[in-house]
């Protein structure tokens, strides 16, 4: 077997953290040679910028003179040339001694530093992204007002899919939300406005989310082996199918059943509740976008686990610490104290936590 062949098998057989300990020494090499281009045009750049930098604003710079000396039609063409640079602002002369030596830094680097070609890639995947945000998110401005009332508003009212439904189960909790009303109140006169605007961005976002996570694998896919890609590709559809499913959980049942808790709750009968619109939609998109990131502990925990950080009989010893701290997380949640309401929320991040141990190593190796 080649040297070549051999080198090229070690780096087929790193892991996906050994590729970002090479890059993150590549960065540290990038970085160092711009910095000592960098201090070298610090220590230069006095006695090139009039000649340089300033050239053009003076007849006397050579393009002037090499037109001047052509024939008569261009004779002339600056003579007598000259532009007066003026400062008013007490720092611009030490910030400009500063920016034009990193951009020219940043110039001379430019054929040592190939990593910045990636970024030309970079761009196209944000403007694709973008592109594909503007138009969802213009979509969502249309339609926000058809969609508002029933959906957005929905769990502010006894008519909202999950209370029907709940009253129609035996009991124990029918009734659940019969005659429950919350009305929305707007105290600010720009509120509708930008609870339009800021609902459509926020829904467009996680709308997009798939298109960002497919963009962002696009871009990582060339710098990846092939004994990385299943675990990366994993990741990433993962990552999505548990943000929605978190998303859709805290829509269904964690919001509605604290919102009910919270609008019903009272320390005093002299207090009437009065829901602001800015107040319902900030507590809305933060439980959606929280539950959204809850539902990705399986993939963080299956990270840790890629690094050799935990494994699966250390999440098994520790099951029943685990539920306590669940327990009290879903208390806080639905502070009205019901237990249908806790078990229901509880519920869901026990799942999570036993479909991390499902997922994670079963032994501290790094992958």
């Amino acid at each position: 077997m080649t040297a070549d062949g051999g080198a090229r098998r070690d780096k087929e057989n790193m892991s996906f953290w050994a590729h970002l300990d090479v890059l993150r020494r590549a960065l540290f090499r990038v970085l160092a040679v711009y910095a000592a281009v960098f201090i070298v045009f610090i220590c230069i750049m006095p006695h090139i910028f009039t000649a340089v930098i300033l050239g053009p604003a003076s007849g006397d710079f050579f393009v002037y003179k090499w037109l001047n000396a052509l024939p008569d039609a261009v004779s002339g063409f600056a003579q007598g040339f000259h532009v007066r640079i003026i400062n008013i602002d007490i720092a611009a002369q030490l910030m400009t001694h500063l920016n034009t030596s990193m951009t020219l830094a940043a110039i001379v680097c430019c054929p040592y530093m190939s990593f910045w070609a990636h970024l030309d890639v970079l761009r196209r995947a944000l403007f694709r992204v973008l592109a594909v945000y503007a138009a969802v998110f213009i979509v969502f401005i249309c339609i926000m007002p058809h969609i508002f009332t029933a959906v957005i508003l929905g769990p502010a009212s006894g008519d909202f899919f999950v209370y029907k439904w709940l009253n129609a189960l035996p009991d124990a909790v029918s009734g659940f939300a019969q005659g429950f009303h919350v009305r929305i109140i707007n105290i600010d006169i720009a509120a509708q406005l930008m609870t339009h605007l800021n609902t459509s961005m926020t829904l467009a976002a996680i709308v997009c989310c798939p298109y960002i996570i497919y963009e962002l694998w696009r871009y990582i896919r060339p710098a990846l082996y092939s004994n990385e890609l299943r675990r990366v590709k994993t990741a990433f559809a993962l990552g999505t199918v548990m943000f929605f499913a978190g998303c859709l959980v805290g829509y269904v049942i964690v919001f509605p059943f604290t919102f009910r808790a919270l609008a019903e709750y009272q320390i005093s009968e002299m207090i009437t509740n009065q829901i602001s619109l800015s107040s319902y939609i900030n507590y809305f998109t933060a439980i959606i976008l929280i539950m959204g990131l809850v539902f990705e502990m399986p993939l963080v925990v299956w990270l840790l686990g890629c690094l050799g950080l935990i494994d699966r009989p250390f999440l098994r010893r520790y099951r029943r610490h685990a539920v306590v701290v669940l327990l009290v997380l879903a208390a806080l949640i639905t502070p009205s104290g019901d237990p249908f309401s806790l078990l229901i929320v509880f519920l869901p991040l026990y799942l999570l936590y036993e479909l991390s141990i499902f997922m994670v190593c079963k032994s501290k190796e790094p992958v």
